[in-house]
Protein backbone atom coordinates (compact mmCIF):
# COMPACT_ATOMS: atom_id res chain seq x y z
CA UNK A 1 0.00 0.00 0.00
CA UNK A 2 1.18 3.33 -1.03
CA UNK A 3 -0.25 6.92 -0.38
CA UNK A 4 -2.31 7.89 -2.93
CA UNK A 5 -1.27 9.35 -6.30
CA UNK A 6 0.16 13.33 -5.97
CA UNK A 7 -1.98 15.00 -9.03
CA UNK A 8 0.23 18.45 -8.30
CA UNK A 9 3.71 17.73 -8.28
CA UNK A 10 6.40 20.45 -6.76
CA UNK A 11 7.65 23.00 -8.72
CA UNK A 12 11.19 23.08 -9.00
CA UNK A 13 13.22 25.86 -7.51
CA UNK A 14 13.90 27.66 -4.34
CA UNK A 15 11.79 29.74 -2.09
CA UNK A 16 13.23 31.99 0.79
CA UNK A 17 10.95 33.49 3.63
CA UNK A 18 11.66 35.19 6.96
CA UNK A 19 10.00 33.83 9.85
CA UNK A 20 9.21 34.80 13.46
CA UNK A 21 8.61 31.89 16.29
CA UNK A 22 6.94 34.03 19.45
CA UNK A 23 7.70 31.94 22.55
CA UNK A 24 6.52 32.73 26.08
CA UNK A 25 6.63 36.84 25.20
CA UNK A 26 9.89 36.52 23.51
CA UNK A 27 10.21 36.80 19.47
CA UNK A 28 13.11 34.57 17.65
CA UNK A 29 13.74 35.63 13.76
CA UNK A 30 14.58 32.40 11.24
CA UNK A 31 15.16 32.75 7.56
CA UNK A 32 13.53 29.14 6.25
CA UNK A 33 14.49 28.35 2.44
CA UNK A 34 13.35 25.41 0.38
CA UNK A 35 14.62 24.13 -2.97
CA UNK A 36 12.83 22.00 -5.13
CA UNK A 37 15.42 19.66 -7.92
CA UNK A 38 15.34 16.78 -10.17
CA UNK A 39 18.25 14.43 -9.96
CA UNK A 40 17.02 12.12 -12.54
CA UNK A 41 14.24 10.25 -12.44
CA UNK A 42 14.04 11.52 -9.08
CA UNK A 43 13.19 14.98 -6.66
CA UNK A 44 14.84 16.24 -3.97
CA UNK A 45 13.31 18.48 -1.59
CA UNK A 46 15.87 20.57 0.62
CA UNK A 47 14.84 22.52 3.32
CA UNK A 48 16.98 24.85 5.52
CA UNK A 49 16.87 27.16 8.71
CA UNK A 50 18.77 29.86 10.10
CA UNK A 51 18.21 30.44 13.91
CA UNK A 52 20.46 32.95 16.31
CA UNK A 53 20.81 29.33 17.48
CA UNK A 54 22.64 27.95 14.56
CA UNK A 55 21.22 26.15 11.61
CA UNK A 56 19.75 22.76 10.38
CA UNK A 57 19.25 21.07 6.90
CA UNK A 58 16.72 18.61 6.21
CA UNK A 59 17.21 16.80 2.38
CA UNK A 60 14.67 14.31 1.90
CA UNK A 61 14.28 12.27 -1.99
CA UNK A 62 11.98 10.47 -2.93
CA UNK A 63 10.86 8.82 -6.21
CA UNK A 64 8.88 10.05 -9.72
CA UNK A 65 5.72 9.26 -7.52
CA UNK A 66 7.12 10.97 -4.00
CA UNK A 67 7.43 7.87 -2.33
CA UNK A 68 10.37 8.22 0.28
CA UNK A 69 13.64 7.20 -0.90
CA UNK A 70 15.97 8.74 1.91
CA UNK A 71 16.23 11.21 4.24
CA UNK A 72 19.47 13.18 6.20
CA UNK A 73 19.11 15.85 8.99
CA UNK A 74 21.97 17.73 9.67
CA UNK A 75 21.60 20.57 13.23
CA UNK A 76 23.97 21.40 16.00
CA UNK A 77 26.68 19.10 15.08
CA UNK A 78 24.57 15.58 14.89
CA UNK A 79 23.97 13.90 11.33
CA UNK A 80 20.79 11.19 11.02
CA UNK A 81 20.48 9.94 7.89
CA UNK A 82 17.23 7.34 7.14
CA UNK A 83 16.45 5.02 3.92
CA UNK A 84 13.68 3.38 3.11
CA UNK A 85 13.34 0.10 1.16
CA UNK A 86 11.22 -2.85 1.12
CA UNK A 87 9.17 -1.88 4.16
CA UNK A 88 11.91 -1.35 6.01
CA UNK A 89 12.96 2.15 7.55
CA UNK A 90 17.02 2.78 8.46
CA UNK A 91 18.26 4.68 10.87
CA UNK A 92 21.84 5.74 10.99
CA UNK A 93 22.71 8.16 13.97
CA UNK A 94 26.07 8.18 16.35
CA UNK A 95 27.72 5.31 15.29
CA UNK A 96 24.40 3.27 15.47
CA UNK A 97 22.32 1.61 12.94
CA UNK A 98 18.34 0.96 13.74
CA UNK A 99 16.20 -1.10 11.23
CA UNK A 100 12.38 -0.96 11.79
CA UNK A 101 9.64 -2.52 9.37
CA UNK A 102 6.63 -0.69 8.53
CA UNK A 103 3.34 -1.93 6.99
CA UNK A 104 1.56 0.09 4.52
CA UNK A 105 1.54 3.43 3.25
CA UNK A 106 4.68 5.65 5.34
CA UNK A 107 4.86 9.39 4.96
CA UNK A 108 8.06 11.05 5.35
CA UNK A 109 8.52 13.68 7.83
CA UNK A 110 10.95 15.74 6.35
CA UNK A 111 11.10 18.37 3.67
CA UNK A 112 8.21 18.22 1.39
CA UNK A 113 5.69 16.55 3.67
CA UNK A 114 3.82 19.66 2.99
CA UNK A 115 4.00 19.48 -0.45
CA UNK A 116 3.42 15.97 -0.83
CA UNK A 117 0.21 16.14 1.52
CA UNK A 118 -0.89 19.29 -0.72
CA UNK A 119 -0.52 17.36 -3.75
CA UNK A 120 -2.89 14.37 -3.23
CA UNK A 121 -6.63 15.34 -4.65
CA UNK A 122 -8.46 15.40 -1.20
CA UNK A 123 -12.30 15.62 -0.70
CA UNK A 124 -13.73 16.45 2.35
CA UNK A 125 -14.03 13.48 4.76
CA UNK A 126 -10.87 11.40 2.98
CA UNK A 127 -8.61 9.62 5.46
CA UNK A 128 -5.84 7.51 5.08
CA UNK A 129 -3.91 5.84 8.13
CA UNK A 130 -0.10 5.80 7.46
CA UNK A 131 3.21 4.84 9.05
CA UNK A 132 5.75 7.24 9.70
CA UNK A 133 9.11 7.46 11.34
CA UNK A 134 9.84 9.32 14.87
CA UNK A 135 13.42 10.02 14.76
CA UNK A 136 13.67 11.59 18.18
CA UNK A 137 12.17 7.69 19.57
CA UNK A 138 13.61 5.56 17.01
CA UNK A 139 10.08 3.59 16.00
CA UNK A 140 7.28 3.72 13.70
CA UNK A 141 4.50 5.64 14.84
CA UNK A 142 1.08 5.21 13.05
CA UNK A 143 -0.78 9.01 12.34
CA UNK A 144 -3.85 9.58 10.14
CA UNK A 145 -4.28 12.35 7.64
CA UNK A 146 -7.84 13.50 7.27
CA UNK A 147 -9.56 16.03 5.26
CA UNK A 148 -11.33 18.12 7.58
CA UNK A 149 -13.17 20.58 5.23
CA UNK A 150 -12.11 23.87 4.18
CA UNK A 151 -10.83 27.29 5.70
CA UNK A 152 -10.54 30.68 4.47
CA UNK A 153 -6.86 32.16 4.79
CA UNK A 154 -6.77 35.43 3.38
CA UNK A 155 -9.98 35.70 1.30
CA UNK A 156 -8.58 32.06 -0.31
CA UNK A 157 -10.65 29.14 1.01
CA UNK A 158 -8.13 26.16 1.36
CA UNK A 159 -8.36 22.40 2.67
CA UNK A 160 -7.64 22.08 5.92
CA UNK A 161 -5.58 18.51 6.36
CA UNK A 162 -4.72 16.71 9.68
CA UNK A 163 -1.94 14.73 10.68
CA UNK A 164 -2.87 13.37 14.11
CA UNK A 165 -0.85 10.59 16.04
CA UNK A 166 -3.34 7.68 16.59
CA UNK A 167 -1.92 6.67 20.00
CA UNK A 168 -1.33 10.63 21.53
CA UNK A 169 -4.14 12.66 19.16
CA UNK A 170 -2.98 15.92 21.18
CA UNK A 171 -0.17 15.52 18.35
CA UNK A 172 -1.52 16.81 15.99
CA UNK A 173 -0.25 19.11 12.64
CA UNK A 174 -2.81 21.11 10.57
CA UNK A 175 -2.02 21.88 6.88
Amino acid sequence: ESLPPVKNLPKEGTETWDVTLSVQGQTIPMTSQRSVRRDGDNWVIEDRMKTPFGSAVDVSTYTDSLAPLSRSVEQGGQKIELTYRDKKAEIKANGTTTSLEYNGAILDLGGGRDAIIAGIDWQEGDSLGLSVVNLEQKKIATQQLKCEGTETLDGTVCLKVTLTDVKNTADKTTF
